[in-house]
């Protein structure tokens, strides 16, 4: 694991119990995280030793703690399986070490070390839509807005934010609950993809022209940080989605379903007005951002344990 100028990244051991107890009792864990709150000692003593057992297996979760050179622990880091075969990040600080950027400056140095430990192309981060903190986090460290909406949380329904990290943007792809490819649209605004005015202001031209739009609409329409429940999907794919916590529709039972075979139709028709309209490099584009969606749920499913 990586240093920084500040922060020791170590591996748990049965003397932290009482540090890794003290730091989980902050209102901000009570509210967020409630499962990762330790009221003993004894109850950290108890998940540190079956932690300490998953650095010799490769199904994780791996966990952590992170130390000030002055040995004080001060939260931790951590790598945990999820059900699709993705990982997703996760990351504490105590209460006492808040606002000095610590979990930016552990994240930072993080992901590249477990990605390469583990082999991922990407990873994903998942908090409550009311934790900014978490997001403000993930969002300066380069994690892309994929989902906002209803979706399984710690074993409820609540309003998530789901965000995904990769280190190549440009090869990387953020799939939506119907297939696209955000990473690829051209309207999609979500750091690290941010667009210029200029920018937009072609994309909206250009949706006109396709017929997306009936109108050349503002840079604020076109503009688009991700999918959320609440948006105008004709096809209820974010919703629906979110509400089994899913990651997208290819890793439902029932995919697919009469509403995504609808979906299919519906964007193969756009494709010869979209060859008419768009310079090679434009159709090219589009092309990756919609009319691979299948194949982008195809690769999803097939990835399903």
């Amino acid at each position: 694991m990586p240093e920084t100028g500040r922060l020791i990244f170590a591996e748990l051991t049965p003397d932290m119990a009482r540090a890794v107890h003290e730091n989980s009792l902050d209102a901000e864990n009570r509210r967020f995280v409630p499962d990762e709150v330790f009221e003993t000692e004894e109850a950290a003593a108890e998940t540190i030793a079956y932690l300490m057992d998953q650095y010799e297996s490769a199904d994780g979760p791996l966990v952590y703690p992170l130390l000030l050179r002055n040995g004080a622990n001060i939260g931790y880091v951590q790598a945990v399986p999820m059900e699709d075969n993705d990982w997703e990040i996760g990351y504490h600080i105590g209460g006492k070490y808040t606002r000095q950027g610590y979990a930016t400056e552990a994240v930072t140095a993080f992901l590249p070390a477990v990605m390469a430990h583990l082999g991922l192309q990407r990873i994903i981060g998942i908090c409550v839509r009311d934790n900014i903190a978490s997001r403000r986090v993930m969002e300066k460290c380069g994690f892309a807005l994929q989902f906002e909406g209803v979706g399984s949380y710690q074993g409820e329904q609540r309003q998530i934010c789901r965000y995904v990290y990769s280190p190549s943007p440009e090869k990387g792809k953020i799939i939506a609950a119907c297939g696209n490819d955000c990473a690829a649209c051209p309207r999609y605004t979500a750091p690290p993809y941010e667009k210029t005015e200029e920018q937009l202001k072609r994309t909206a031209e250009l949706w006109r022209k396709i017929g997306y739009r009936d109108r050349v609409v503002s840079v604020q329409e076109i503009a688009c940080t991700g999918c959320r429940a609440e948006n105008d999907c004709r096809y209820q794919a974010v919703g629906c989605a979110g509400e089994k916590g899913l990651p997208h529709c290819g890793a439902c039972p029932d995919y697919p379903c009469e509403r995504m075979e609808t979906c299919f139709r519906v964007t193969r028709s756009f494709e010869e007005a979209c060859r008419a309209c768009c310079t090679p490099e434009e159709f090219a584009q589009i092309s990756r951002a919609f009319f691979e969606k299948e194949q982008n749920l195809r690769t999803g499913r097939e990835r399903q344990p």
